[in-house]
């Protein structure tokens, strides 16, 4: 149970696990936090108020039902495309300042 609740809140917020693993500094990787979504494994209580506070939301809501909406939100899916775009069109234009200057083969 507090797995499927883990991955709803993270989908809610669209969130990947690799979203949800920097977002909590790499504390846990990704394997242990799908092995969580799926209950193969429990989170200790450090790693669960951390992820809690990712998401958001109360660790207490991660064992109860879930108190928001579970649902995908189209307007946070291209928020976070957006965003994405934006840090790639950064990256090519510091490697081609990069080139420029000579400093990059």
């Amino acid at each position: 149970m507090l797995g499927e609740r883990l991955r709803k809140f993270r989908l809610a917020r669209g969130m990947s696990v690799e979203d949800l693993e920097a977002a909590i500094n790499e504390a846990v990787s990704r394997q242990p936090l799908a092995k969580y979504e799926r209950g193969e494994l429990q989170p200790t209580a450090r790693v669960l108020n951390r992820i809690a506070s990712v998401l958001g939301i109360k660790s207490a809501q991660l064992w109860g039902e879930p108190t928001c909406d579970t649902e995908v939100n189209p307007f946070l899916i291209r928020r976070w495309i957006h965003l994405l775009i934006n840090h790639l069109v950064n990256v090519v234009d510091f490697c081609n300042y990069q080139r420029k200057r000579g400093t990059v083969s």
